[in-house]
């Protein structure tokens, strides 16, 4: 029999905690995001994780080592559930060999704030630009407090571009690790995305702000927005994935 390895040793569920959001971005498909979706019950998300930690342990069985174990909550905007604190509270108390990480838009108050330091162990915060001046300025402060453990994707909309590239020059500027995000570099060709504005095309001078950016990180960038030092898009958390014996973190 042989055993399962791989090159970050990690077994990873990314859980898709539903549609509802508290934003509305022009470049978020319908399937991505609603205020109308209903919420998954507590019970259901309790007796689901006992079902993700017992095949977590069997996996185990079959390793040379134990696997790190995360699970990653997205949607969505997670922190809008009503029952998800209690959730992860669950989860740390039960399950404690779970590090609990969480995608969020990082628009939310001091109490909120003070659970998501507490009850997650990491994650990515995401700047948007379609919302008040006062959400974003939440959203930065809440970005400067969570350093330690969150990193920021900084959504460059075509039509905030420099005020994007404020938002990088003050989180760099406290210490807060982030990535410029192009919209839509995953569909970077595809008419129809970028006639529904879910793909953003960007001016010469745009481009040639992340070609400078990450020139200046020892990357490149091709006509189409992607990154090559190996293959892809970067990944939002920076993950290493093993291809043809070559490591890449993209």
């Amino acid at each position: 029999m042989f055993n399962i390895e791989d090159q970050s040793n990690r077994y990873q569920i990314i859980w898709d905690l539903g549609r509802r959001c508290s934003y509305a971005c022009s470049y978020c498909p319908p399937h991505r995001n609603n205020k109308w979706s209903p919420f998954i019950d507590y019970k259901t998300l309790c007796t689901t994780v006992d079902k993700v930690a017992e095949y977590a342990l069997l996996y185990d069985q079959f390793r040379r080592q134990p696997a790190k174990k995360k699970l990653s909550f997205t949607g969505g905007e997670p922190t809008v559930h009503p029952d998800f604190f209690k959730f992860l509270r669950y989860v740390k108390n039960t399950y404690p060999f779970f590090s609990r990480g969480l995608t969020t838009n990082g628009w939310f108050g001091s109490s909120v704030l003070d659970k998501v330091l507490s009850l997650t162990t990491g994650g990515t915060l995401s700047y948007h630009c379609e919302s008040t001046d006062k959400q974003k300025k939440q959203v930065i402060d809440n970005a400067i407090v969570l350093r330690d453990k969150f990193k920021v994707n900084v959504m460059f909309h075509k039509d905030y571009f420099w005020e994007c590239v404020d938002v990088c020059e003050k989180l760099e500027k406290n210490s807060v690790d982030f990535v410029p995000r192009i919209i839509g570099d995953d569909h970077p060709d595809d008419k129809k995305s970028i006639e529904l504005g879910y793909t953003q095309v960007y001016s010469d001078d745009q481009m040639q702000w992340f070609r400078d950016y990450w020139k200046m990180k020892g990357q490149n960038v091709t006509e189409s927005g992607n990154t090559q030092q190996g293959l892809g898009r970067p990944c939002c958390g920076g993950r290493c994935f093993k291809v043809d014996s070559v490591d890449s973190y993209f």
